[in-house]
């Protein structure tokens, strides 16, 4: 077994790039078990076919870099992975073909989503990664009359080269998502597709927390 400890720690963006492809070329040429420790979430993704994902030594998840990403199991490992939005909501109907209504905490706004079994009434977390969001301006948004629309106020935004990050506020809620064109601050429809929804049961949510903790750990 090869066991690389922070291998690209002082590295520079570019060369770090190349050294992860070299090493991913060289650990499948060589057909080593590698265990690869980090703290940069990117190398991780890239580099592994497996992740172990673990909170105060306990194992959270142990999945495909995808998988742990697209479906975590609970809400601890959708905020320690990568960028999440996390809303609150009540189960409030069946709409039929596995999807369901959510009524959200804080703007009150419904929310369908597709899902497993919930029960009407129950407590839910719904995870939303920030690329997911689809933001229009409120005057001209395409998706205004639509379900699955919060209304919102687009604060402040960034450019990071291939991408704009933006951050929202709704309902009391903030909300962080990213997207490929700059837009002006002030009010904008929030467009959310339901398949991008993951639902967490509220019984995971509470027993994992809100947030990582300092003991967090990522075995890529």
């Amino acid at each position: 077994m090869l066991l690389l400890d922070e291998p690209f720690s002082n590295l520079d963006a570019k060369l770090r790039g190349r050294a992860r492809s070299w090493l991913r070329h060289l650990h499948h040429q060589l057909g080593l078990t590698t265990l690869f420790v980090t703290h940069d979430q990117n190398d991780a993704l890239a580099m592994s076919d497996r992740i172990l994902v673990m909170d105060r030594g306990v194992v959270q998840q142990v999945g495909a870099p995808e998988e742990i990403y697209r479906r975590p199991a609970n809400e601890f490992v959708a905020t320690f992975i990568g960028q999440c939005n996390v809303l609150r909501a009540t189960v409030a109907e069946r709409i039929g073909n596995g999807r369901y209504r959510l009524r959200i905490d804080g703007p009150g706004s419904a929310l369908d989503v597709r899902a497993d079994a919930l029960t009407i009434g129950a407590r839910a977390v719904i995870a939303l990664r920030p690329e997911s969001l689809k933001l229009a301006p409120r005057d001209r948004g395409e998706h205004v009359r639509e379900a699955n629309v919060l209304e919102g106020e687009l604060r402040d935004l960034a450019f990071l080269g291939d991408r704009y990050r933006y951050e929202l506020t709704c309902g009391g809620i903030d909300l962080v998502a990213q997207g490929g064109q700059a837009m002006q601050r002030g009010s904008v429809s929030i467009f959310i597709p339901p398949e991008a929804c993951v639902v967490l049961s509220g019984a995971a949510s509470e027993q994992r927390g809100q947030s990582p903790a300092p003991g967090a750990a990522m075995v890529g």
